[in-house]
């Protein structure tokens, strides 16, 4: 298992940004440790001095239930919904070292594998997903060895109408997807999935409701 970061905790959530870069800091061991935020969510005072320390006082709170959701539906990985994935390109927004941006392709009439009890998946703006190079059966097909495995976020979902058997969605990558020295851009050599984890667009609107 991976280590769990000693700064998860501290990170402050101030916008859609900063949600989005705290899940992306929890490792796997982070996502499945259901005490990470024990005794750090405060009890939320009856008064308030100004509205800005009102609305700051849920943030912890939603720290906590993102959190927990995704703990949540990791317990429950076999039957989530999955996708293969087609081609990986670079985004035209994407900038390292942060914007990881990508345009991924997906079969969308795809067959599901008969060993694979999930449905077949359609990328949301607002999901939250695994980009690994297995079906998982359980959360222990993430933590293997020579496993690709990291999260992403779906930042935009566009049919494309030159193929319309294949369907794209663009995501922010927590981590850079590497193509291979001899490998293009355009291609890949493993088979990749999309394995759908959650939405966060309430947990992130809530959070854009804060000052």
């Amino acid at each position: 298992m991976e280590k769990t970061s000693t700064t998860t905790n501290k990170k402050e959530v101030t916008d859609r940004s900063s949600l989005i870069d705290l899940v992306f800091s929890w490792s796997l061991r982070d996502v499945l440790n259901n005490h990470l935020y024990k005794n750090q969510v405060p009890k939320i005072p009856e008064t308030f001095s100004t509205v800005t320390t009102y609305k700051k006082s849920f943030i912890p709170s939603l720290i906590e239930e993102t959190h927990a959701d995704l703990l949540s539906n990791m317990m429950t990985l076999s039957h989530a919904p999955t996708c293969e994935i087609l081609t990986v390109e670079y985004s035209k927004y994407h900038k390292p070292p942060k914007a990881l941006f990508y345009d991924i392709t997906y079969k969308k009439d795809a067959e599901v594998d008969q060993n694979h009890k999930g449905p077949m998946y359609e990328p949301q703006v607002g999901d939250l997903i695994a980009l690994t190079n297995v079906k998982p059966k359980c959360i222990d097909d993430l933590n293997r060895p020579q496993r690709f495995y990291l999260i992403a976020y779906v930042d935009g979902v566009t049919d494309l109408e030159k193929f319309p058997d294949d369907f794209e969605f663009k995501i922010l990558s927590s981590k850079p997807i590497g193509f291979g020295e001899q490998e293009t851009q355009q291609s890949k050599r493993e088979t990749l999935f999309a394995v759908y984890l959650m939405n966060m667009t309430t947990n992130i609107r809530v959070c854009l409701e804060m000052p």
